[in-house]
């Protein structure tokens, strides 16, 4: 689970399965390339290079909790997401 912060507050909540999946997907932020634009592609990294680049991007904060079980990760993410409410996820929501 990975979550970006900026200013102390909760921007975004994500999680991927798996340290190769993590890795690709922390390094494709970054890079946008264009098949994950299209609807079958990872648009979430599309949208949130955006908002890292539209935000002031040296004061974005990158936290990651490794995690064994999918599971305990779909179930932390969807409280957290729940509680916090980080505007990203929302407008990543809204914008589907």
């Amino acid at each position: 689970m990975y979550i970006y912060c900026e200013d102390n507050q909760i921007k975004y909540i994500g999680r991927c399965k798996g340290t190769y999946t993590f890795k690709k997907r922390i390094n494709d932020y970054g890079n946008i390339y264009p098949k994950n634009c299209y609807v079958d592609g990872q648009s979430t990294n599309c949208h949130i290079n955006s908002l890292i680049i539209e935000n002031n991007k040296e004061k974005i904060i990158l936290y990651i909790d490794v995690m064994d079980s999918d599971l305990e990760i779909i179930q932390v993410e969807d409280e957290l997401i729940k509680m916090h409410q980080p505007a990203w996820n929302i407008a990543l929501k809204n914008k589907s």
